[in-house]
């Protein structure tokens, strides 16, 4: 593995700890969450489905202290792996830098570098040559050293570049199709001129906010290049020479070029997804005229217990403080009120009903008959599987008697519980 072949595998590597960095930062995030929640007595329906489905343990109020130790362990456990995986983020940028900016990589960078490319399993001879190569570049970057600059004389470049930048704040989402447009995406910037992109990059098989998404990491991901390249001027033990100085310039002007590229992407997409929602909000006037005169729902199961139906298990699972909003959604939409319905732009057989982030999926059976699928808190790490898993969902017989029996049981739930999460 030539020096080139080295640096391609490190930028991989870099992407990828950082996308896992985010992904532990939102578990840590939501374990305190629930901890927090725990410590003050109160039962976290997220708590209550992680220690299900992780442990298969039963969380209640009468378990909370002997469960609590459980979600604590497993913060101590994402808190060690976010250290290690910094550190290990940390010594890949720098072994970048110093292989990409032609500086000498310190004993400890080497033995790193070793270290990666043995789990890659490299046969022992492209592994010696491959250090061979690392050893050939330290010399070369003592050749130049006579002729060099302190980064202290670069202060006022590095004040120029570091100002003005946006906080990219990302809620990650789980989806190895995803991730993979995002490496693709990048890849292809890196690729081909700028001018050619447009042509390059199509995401035909992705909603505009998936394609936000992905143009959010991509902007993310320059912008820590951006940094990292700073990072490297304001490290007092590197030397520079002084062409080394204009390379930096030019490095900085391209990624500024790709910044910019990306973040118009994202504010045309942006746009694009408002006109969107304005065209689906003034789509609901196409509803049935005669909603206003009756509507009936009925509910999607695969139980004739009516306390196990889709819906009344969903909610079972959300928090309290959801419960009155749950039942001002269901009464407006039965009273002939649409203000908060939309369609679905993902699935047009299916509308919500949708007010802060509690969504309830229906869907229209015709004379103002709707087969409630399921109902949800909206994440944006967990929409795309929890609308498929919805959207699979049987829809409801006309069965009258069964609805009365669901309405009579969720209503008394909701208004019961409701007063716990007010208090």
């Amino acid at each position: 593995m030539n020096i080139y072949n080295l640096k391609g595998s490190l930028r991989k590597d870099i992407f990828d700890y950082r996308f896992h960095i985010a992904s532990l930062l939102a578990e840590k995030t939501s374990l305190e969450e629930e901890i927090n929640d725990l410590e003050n007595g109160k039962v976290s329906p997220d708590a209550k489905k992680r220690l299900y489905e992780k442990y298969r343990l039963h969380l209640n109020e009468y378990n909370i202290k002997n469960l609590l130790p459980t979600l604590k362990n497993d913060l101590f456990i994402t808190n060690t792996n976010l250290n290690i995986f910094k550190n290990i983020l940390d010594s890949t940028v720098n072994a970048y830098n110093a292989l990409h900016y032609y500086q000498v990589l310190s004993p400890n960078l080497m033995g790193f570098i070793k270290n990666r490319l043995i789990k890659e399993k490299l046969s022992d001879v492209d592994l010696i040559k491959t250090m061979e190569f690392i050893k050939i570049h330290n010399t070369k970057c003592h050749e130049g050293r006579l002729n060099s600059i302190a980064s202290s004389d670069l202060y006022l470049v590095l004040n120029m570049l570091n100002s003005g930048y946006e906080e990219i704040t990302i809620e990650p989402i789980e989806s190895d199709k995803l991730k993979k447009a995002i490496q693709n995406a990048i890849n292809a910037i890196e690729s081909n001129p700028l001018t050619n992109i447009e042509t390059i990059l199509t995401f035909n098989n992705l909603t505009i906010e998936e394609q936000i998404y992905v143009y959010q990491n991509i902007l993310k991901y320059y912008q820590d290049e951006i940094y990292s390249l700073i990072s490297v001027l304001k490290d007092k033990d590197f030397y520079f020479d002084i062409p080394l100085l204009q390379t930096i310039k030019d490095d900085y002007k391209k990624l500024y070029q790709k910044y910019m590229f990306v973040r118009e992407k994202i504010d045309t997409l942006s746009s694009k997804l408002t006109e969107q929602e304005q065209l689906e909000t003034s789509k609901i006037s196409e509803l049935p005229s005669d909603i206003n005169e009756l509507t009936h729902l009925y509910y999607s199961t695969n139980s004739i217990d009516p306390t196990k139906c889709y819906f009344v298990k969903d909610i079972e699972n959300m928090r309290e403080e959801s419960y009155s909003t749950i039942l001002d959604l269901i009464n407006t939409f039965k009273s002939g009120d649409n203000r908060n319905t939309k369609y679905l732009s993902t699935n047009g057989s299916f509308i919500e009903l949708k007010s802060d982030q509690v969504r309830i999926v229906l869907k229209p059976m015709g004379n103002n008959n709707y087969s409630v699928q399921g109902a949800f808190i909206k994440k944006s790490d967990n929409d795309r599987s929890t609308y498929v898993n919805i959207f699979t969902r049987p829809t409801a017989k006309l069965d009258n008697e069964y609805t009365k029996q669901v309405e009579e049981y969720y209503i008394k739930y909701l208004e019961e519980n409701q007063r716990k999460g007010s208090r």
